[in-house]
């Protein structure tokens, strides 16, 4: 497998680069079109930000992944 070639590290970095990279995507387009609307509601509110932190939870999890299979 391709992975078998790539360090550990290298792919926790790749993973960090990409969940910043949605991260931000997320705020620039999300963000400013909430703001555009003007909605200042609470629910609209909790779901961007979940959804924020789901994209953080999901990083965290590849790279609990990697520890554990990648680094024996």
């Amino acid at each position: 497998m391709v992975l078998d070639f790539i360090s550990p590290e290298v792919l926790k970095n790749e993973t960090e680069n990409r969940v910043d990279y949605l991260r931000r995507r997320t705020i620039q387009m999300f963000g400013d079109y909430i703001e555009e609307l003007g909605i200042n509601d609470g629910k609209v509110m909790n779901i961007y930000q979940s959804v924020l932190k789901s994209l953080e939870e999901l990083g965290e999890s590849i790279n609990r992944y990697i520890d554990k299979n990648m680094n024996k």
